[in-house]
């Protein structure tokens, strides 16, 4: 006897608390440092959509694609930031990659990535370029477009 959807799906504990304020993450917890990689991926399905985010950027990283850009299309609510949150913890961790896509071509092909993000509610004084240059300690490069 085949099982109904109703039967098939398991929310996790935390889903279904409504004290936790942790469940809803912003990009910029990505380059804070507040994420648990080790619960995040615990409480994330690895889609046909962020394989082939994985794919196509880890090659690149690797010097084995030109590919610059990976357009993500899903609708509001769609799981863009989620994405771009697993793809930027797995980037900048090279351990955490072996642990959980070792099988994912070029993924060991380079150390780790340099993240940078920019949350579009924010409005820094140095503009959107100024804020990643921040990031990346390459503020003095970019200064003279935002104080002029």
């Amino acid at each position: 006897m085949s099982k109904s959807i109703v039967d098939l799906i398991k929310f996790r504990q935390s889903a279904l608390d409504n004290s936790s304020k942790d469940d809803v993450l912003e990009i910029s917890h990505l380059f804070r440092g507040s994420i648990d990689p080790e619960r995040f991926f615990s409480e994330s399905y690895f889609t046909e959509g962020i394989d082939v985010l994985l794919k196509t950027a880890f090659a690149r990283f690797a010097g084995q694609d030109d590919h610059g850009v990976v357009k993500l299309t899903q609708n509001m609510g769609g799981g863009k930031t989620h994405l771009m949150v697993g793809f930027g913890l797995l980037a900048k961790d090279a351990k955490l990659r072996q642990d959980l896509i070792a099988t994912i071509n070029y993924q060991s092909d380079f150390n780790i990535a340099k993240i940078a993000a920019f949350n579009g509610r924010n409005n820094p004084h140095t503009y959107f370029w100024g804020e990643i240059a921040r990031q990346l300690q390459k503020e003095g490069l970019f200064r003279e477009y935002w104080e002029s």
